[in-house]
């Protein structure tokens, strides 16, 4: 129930920005989510591990959250001072191929998604060894880069009418359906990885925070490029 009242809070903030047309304020709000889940993982890490279990990893592991949690938090703050891009020349028509690499790139992270939960609740992951991890690890990545780098292309094609229609698709799709699956994983890899008694893949849990770096990039970049109206002029008297 407190998901539900959260998830309808962060959208009813997403609709009243996009009506006062301002996006850096969901950027600065959307980058401390991610600040939020680095430091999470960085305590659960540091303080919460379960104890007499196998674990797979080692103490350098609390680095790689804790490093994304940071750049999360200076992004988030770079969002509200961040100086805009030049002006840009938008078309009076698009093609609609711009919703097609926009659902693409919200289709590549979830397929990475599915190919990572089949690859952990398999028989092949519960076998000795580690590289069934680290392919999870690597799955999630590349699904996050190529889905960011997508959303980012699907975010250049606008309108003169609607300068920013695209921006906004890509920043509500980066985060409100695809946002927080690199941390499910990780708390997955953590928690709940089968296999005979407990095992907890640390080293690619922490990598896997990794994942959230080309979305701090991407939305980084959709702050930057964000056109404001320009404020009616006057005519001379």
């Amino acid at each position: 129930m407190t998901s539900l009242v959260l998830s309808l809070i962060f959208v009813a903030f997403f609709v009243f920005c996009i009506k006062k047309n301002t996006m850096r304020w969901p950027v600065f709000v959307f980058n401390l989510v991610f600040f939020l889940y680095g430091l999470g993982v960085t305590l659960i890490i540091e303080y919460a591990l379960p104890q007499g279990v196998l674990i797979k990893g080692s103490g350098s592991d609390v680095w790689p959250p804790a490093v994304v949690a940071m750049l999360a938090l200076a992004a988030a703050v770079a969002a509200l001072v961040l100086k805009k891009g030049g002006p840009h020349s938008n078309p009076a028509k698009t093609t609609g191929l711009r919703w097609v690499i926009l659902a693409g790139g919200v289709l590549m992270q979830a397929l990475g998604m599915a190919l990572a939960l089949m690859t952990i609740y398999t028989t092949y992951f519960a076998q000795p060894g580690g590289a069934h991890a680290q392919a999870v690890l690597y799955v999630m990545l590349a699904a996050s880069w190529l889905a960011c780098g997508l959303l980012y292309l699907a975010s250049r094609f606008n309108t003169a009418a609607k300068p920013n229609l695209m921006r906004w698709m890509a920043l509500g799709s980066g985060f409100f359906p695809l946002g927080h699956l690199p941390t499910s994983v990780t708390l997955i890899l953590i928690y709940a990885a089968p296999g005979v008694g407990q095992v907890i893949h640390l080293h690619a849990a922490s990598l896997q925070m990794t994942a959230y770096v080309p979305y701090i990039v991407l939305f980084t970049l959709l702050a930057r490029d964000f056109q404001r109206p320009e404020p009616a002029r006057q005519a001379p008297a």
